[in-house]
């Protein structure tokens, strides 16, 4: 009995590391994709890599919507169900398809499956980081606690997948000249999440460092805004590594000229990151015929741009889509599918390998890219971004002598209170004003107004006790630990955050700008000029002539030891796991 009981102990041992082994390797068949100057690259074979996407995001139905529970997750994640990606993923191959971008991952769920039948496919993803409750709104642009933990969340979910091949941090979040100022925010998202995965992967917490890019609309009035902001006066290390333009004016049976694709192209010629379309496709003529893929791929726009998606797969009301769906395990092909199949298997672009692309790059010359001036067509201030999302700091806010006891139920019940509020004290230190970005503006709705709150009692000297319980008491509550300033002890980091909020308690219409925050880091020194050099000796990666040779290089390979360190980790849970049970088996034998 217990020669047989060691047996099966040794048996599922083996059975579950072996399994374990097989699934790191599925789930990244893909060679990952690199970047060097404005391409990307095979870092397998080192050839040029073109995107023939599609964008795969099915919308929520009035019927669906009505199912789902306050917990639920108001979108669909088309990568975490197995009966969707069992019915699509042949389809998308059929399309000749090897990139698709979603809008939406719900990293409560597992992606193996579907990430590893897009691998065995060919295909690669490009996912967004926002999801609708947690992005940057452009008409009220902000970049908080929370946005920040949603985009880390996803970040650790994808990058995992050698098919992962980057993140967009927005899409059109800056659309005409009246939402420029959300591209700061824009701009900072991408500071923090880059300067977060290079941590998480340099710490073996993600196996290699996926690239971060923007997706703008093409509104005339900002559009060489655009191009420069992302890039001025700042590093290479904490820029958009590629940058995609949703594009639909080539309709019907067009041409590269009359379409604005050669303006656009020439426009473009030296921008220095891969440049693509992250969506085209205009509906005007239907069922579209995709004339533009050829002209895409041919050689008067290879050398500028790097393909394109399709929008979009799923037919919606907006009436863009090549399929559909109608059940969970059947979709209806449109006429416009085989069109885009034919265009997309027929497309053959000219590719160069990375070394011949390398000889090249050396003789480029450099470039700058200098901030808009503010006016009234930019409003977004190109020496100084919204500050770093501070969890510690802002964490403590809900600590502070009134706060909430839960958040409120929808984001529309935080209006009222801050009106009441901001009536009283001055709000400014959590929103950008004059100029200004608040020092407290990158921490959440609930815990700004657990901070006002808390100012309104300091400024009262609590005699009042906390606001608002009149309009929410099943939501106030009451913190006693802060509420004497003369008990707070200095080195305990919430008390610091108190003591601040006490001098900051000042009524409506008072300078706060002059009262210094001891969270506020010291302004970096920048060039002068807003100006950013990206191929010249300035950079950090330079050859022996002193030109930049790569943006990111090897930041983006899948570093071994990294990898290694991860999948080590991984392994000794298992084992320790297994090693756990054999001796609970044992013991129990005896």
């Amino acid at each position: 009995m217990l020669l047989s009981m060691y047996y099966l102990c040794f048996s599922l041992y083996v059975f579950l590391t072996t399994a374990q082994k097989k699934t790191n390797t599925d789930i990244n068949l893909l060679p990952v994709i690199n970047i060097l100057g404005n391409k990307f690259f095979d870092s397998k074979t080192n050839e040029q890599f073109f995107i023939k996407g599609i964008v795969y995001q099915p919308t929520l139905t009035a019927e669906e919507l009505s199912k789902l529970s306050s917990t639920d997750a108001k979108y669909i994640d088309p990568l975490a169900d197995k009966t969707t990606c069992d019915r699509d993923i042949p389809l998308l191959a059929k399309l000749g398809v090897n990139v698709i971008r979603v809008y939406q991952i719900d990293t409560s769920k597992n992606h193996d499956y579907c990430m590893n039948e897009l691998s065995k496919n060919g295909i690669y993803v490009i996912a967004d980081l926002s999801e609708p409750e947690q992005s940057i709104v452009r008409e009220n642009p902000k970049f908080t606690t929370e946005i920040f933990q949603r985009y880390i969340d996803v970040v650790h979910v994808m990058s995992h997948y050698s098919n992962t091949l980057g993140f967009f941090a927005g899409n059109e979040v800056t659309n005409d000249k009246t939402t420029s100022l959300a591209s700061a925010y824009v701009k900072a998202s991408v500071r923090d999440i880059k300067s977060y995965i290079r941590k998480a992967a340099d710490e073996g917490k993600i196996p290699r460092s996926v690239p971060v890019g923007y997706s703008t609309n093409d509104d005339p009035e900002v559009r060489t805004q655009l191009m420069d902001y992302f890039l001025c006066n700042t590093n290479p290390e904490d820029s958009i590594d590629f940058y995609g333009v949703n594009i639909y004016e080539w309709c019907g049976y067009s041409s590269y000229v009359s379409s604005g694709y050669k303006d656009r192209t020439e426009e473009l010629k030296d921008y220095p990151i891969p440049l693509f379309m992250s969506e085209f496709g205009c509906n005007t003529y239907r069922p579209r015929p995709f004339t533009e893929v050829e002209t895409i791929f041919s050689p008067v726009m290879t050398d500028v741009w790097s393909g394109g998606l399709v929008y979009m797969f799923f037919e919606e009301e907006n009436e863009y889509g090549l399929v559909k769906r109608v059940s969970p395990s059947k979709v209806e092909i449109l006429p416009e599918f085989d069109n885009l199949a034919k265009q997309y298997n027929n497309a053959n672009p000219k590719k160069v390998t990375k070394a011949e692309y390398t000889v090249k790059l050396q003789t480029k010359k450099e470039k700058t890219y200098t901030c808009p001036a503010l006016s009234p067509n930019w409003q977004a201030r190109g020496d100084e971004l919204p500050p770093t999302p501070n969890f510690k700091k802002c964490k403590c806010l809900n600590d502070l002598p009134c706060g909430l006891s839960k958040p409120l139920q929808t984001k529309e019940m935080y209006q009222q209170p801050f009106e009441i509020l901001c009536d009283i004290v001055d709000c400014s230190d959590i929103e950008y004003v004059n100029g200004m970005y608040g020092d407290n503006s990158d921490c959440s709705k609930e815990e700004q107004l657990a901070y006002i709150m808390s100012k309104v009692y300091y400024l009262q000297k609590g005699r009042q006790g906390c606001p608002l319980q009149n309009i929410l008491p099943q939501y106030v509550k009451f913190n006693e630990k802060y509420s004497q300033l003369s008990n707070l002890d200095k080195k305990d980091f919430c008390s610091v955050v108190a003591l601040e909020a006490s001098e900051r308690s000042l009524e409506k219409g008072s300078d706060l700008a002059s009262i210094p925050s001891a969270f506020k880091k010291t302004k970096k020194s920048s060039k002068s000029s807003n100006e950013k050099i990206i191929h010249g000796s300035k950079s950090k990666m330079n050859d022996s002539k002193g030109h930049s040779i790569e943006r990111i290089k090897e930041s983006q390979s899948v570093s071994q030891t990294k990898q290694n360190k991860v999948q080590m980790n991984a392994g000794m849970k298992t084992k320790t796991n297994l090693s756990y049970f054999i001796l609970s088996m044992f013991l129990f034998n005896f």
